[in-house]
């Protein structure tokens, strides 16, 4: 089998979902698919230098192409239709998106290509769902013409994704809310199953006398990094450790809230760092925290790789009570699951982290052994059945 996997990013990055892109790729080709990954742009002078940067070595059966200049997206896509020309006699290949306007002109081709289509839809908090979401939430806030272009953005967004669920081959979800909110809005004529994310295991014992709070990722408002500073307010001797945050506007947010309720001494920021590099930062990790916000997208469809990369590094962690997270984590046994928006309640679950080490020691010990069915070579072998699947029905070779 051949899966062509193209995405307009710049490669490397240090995005989460460029990460999660890599390794299942990676982890594809090493159960002997052959994987042709298309980029809009090349980083680095060569593949090999590319693969150092998320810690991975070369293999046989990955191939990585993309321009060494910054290219637009129309001859993104032509270089990716010329791609798959090339292997359109070949009745073992599928299409792998992420990019959903992508999908659709490949969607829109498939008459012609005669390949079928899979969509990875990792967590669409630029759905149309999540936009309605935020105009009901914020909408009070917005012009009658602000509202109305919004409203045209959900209208756009909802018949996109009813163009592509209700044509695409295969549907993969990261949670079992995202395939929920498919299935009760659209049209499913495909195959559809959930995948969530994935982690590579770790050498690593846990740490009785860590008392460091680690957090992992972007600064985004949702993600809830702001309800963890003001939770600072109630761990007077709390270390607070960011590994992440790629955007200045979010670091100069978080530095200025940390200023303003005089915890600014207690956090360090370690910036955005190479994927090869993350496991130097959880050494002294107490606790790590997932304080991510009651919206929808996050409520219902995220499942952020930190969460799987705690596991694995057997940190105990502490997150908000959803039913994304609820998915994979067991309050009181393989996490301490608390209110969102919170900071008291947060505040709480990393002091009984931090002060309770048997309870510590029990909670990443459970959660350890449950991440040993989301590793990375675990979500490649699912993906693979499932791609085969689709292939055996596919009706436009």
């Amino acid at each position: 089998m051949r899966i062509i996997y193209p995405h307009p990013m710049e490669f490397p990055n240090k995005k989460a979902h460029s990460i999660q892109i890599i390794n299942t790729c990676w982890a594809l080709a090493g159960r002997g698919v052959e994987v042709i990954l298309i980029v809009a742009k090349l980083g680095k002078k060569t593949v090999r230098e590319c693969l150092d940067f998320y810690g991975l070595p070369e293999h046989p059966n990955l191939k990585i192409k993309g321009s060494t200049n910054k290219i637009g997206r129309k001859k993104f896509n032509l270089f990716v239709i010329r791609e798959v020309w090339k292997h359109r006699k070949d009745k073992n290949i599928v299409l792998f998106f992420r990019d959903t306007k992508l999908a659709k002109l490949f969607i829109m081709l498939k008459w012609f290509l005669k390949v079928p289509c899979i969509l990875e839809a990792d967590a669409p908090t630029s759905g149309y769902k999540s936009l309605l979401d935020k105009l009901n939430r914020e909408g009070e806030q917005f012009s009658p013409i602000e509202k109305f272009k919004y409203l045209f953005r959900i209208w756009r967004h909802k018949n996109l994704e009813k163009f592509i669920y209700a044509n695409a081959d295969g549907i993969i979800c990261q949670t079992e809310g995202i395939k929920k909110a498919i299935c009760e809005d659209f049209s499913i004529c495909s195959f559809i199953d959930v995948f969530p994310c994935a982690a590579k295991l770790m050498d690593r014992q846990f740490e009785e006398d860590a008392n460091n709070i680690l957090y992992l990722g972007h600064l985004y408002p949702q993600k809830g990094v702001d309800i963890l500073i003001e939770a600072l307010k109630y761990l007077p001797e709390g270390k607070l450790l960011i590994v992440g945050g790629n955007k200045k506007e979010d670091i100069s947010r978080i530095k200025n809230l940390s200023s303003h309720i005089g915890v600014d001494k207690q956090v360090i920021f370690a910036g955005c760092v190479p994927h090869s590099d993350i496991g130097k930062y959880f050494n002294g990790a107490g606790v790590s925290v997932i304080p991510i916000m009651n919206t929808m997208g996050q409520r219902l469809f995220t499942s952020p790789m930190k969460l799987f990369e705690y596991m694995a590094a057997k940190i105990p962690i502490v997150a908000s009570d959803f039913p994304s997270m609820r998915e994979i984590l067991e309050n009181g046994k393989t996490a301490i699951l608390i209110e969102s928006e919170n900071p008291k309640a947060l505040a709480e679950g990393i002091e009984k982290i931090l002060t309770d080490r048997d309870l510590a020691r029990k909670i990443c010990e459970q959660a350890y052994e449950k991440v040993k069915n989301f590793t990375w070579e675990k979500r490649a072998e699912k993906i693979t059945i499932f791609l085969r699947n689709v292939l055996k029905t596919d009706k436009t070779q």
